[in-house]
């Protein structure tokens, strides 16, 4: 993966867990909800950290929305070990849910 894809993607699931983008993201910061400091971005270990990712996981799942071991079992289908299935199915999830926000 691209650095700026990679970039992006924490950006998709920081703000997704709730992080919040002052302007300052291009730059490679958000800002920590609970206690309005800066974050630098590669703070966000989601792409390589199993506990990191999993917290998102639990609250995809939260949302009841959809199964997101269908969107892992396709990327695993795709020759994937399960942590990057995991974050590939993470980052589409977060995409198609982003769509569907701006759509209602």
């Amino acid at each position: 993966m691209e650095t700026n894809t990679i970039q992006e993607q924490k950006i998709i699931i920081a703000q997704f867990m709730g992080y919040i983008d002052n302007g300052c993201s291009e730059d490679g910061f958000l800002i920590d909800p609970e206690t309005n400091n800066d974050v630098d971005l590669s703070e966000f270990n989601y792409v390589s950290d199993w506990n990191d990712l999993m917290t998102v996981v639990q609250k995809i799942e939260s949302l009841e929305l959809t199964d997101i071991d269908d969107f892992i079992k396709a990327n695993r289908k795709n020759g994937l070990n399960r942590l990057d299935a995991t974050y590939e199915a993470v980052v589409s999830f977060l995409k198609w849910h982003n769509s569907q926000q701006t759509q209602g």
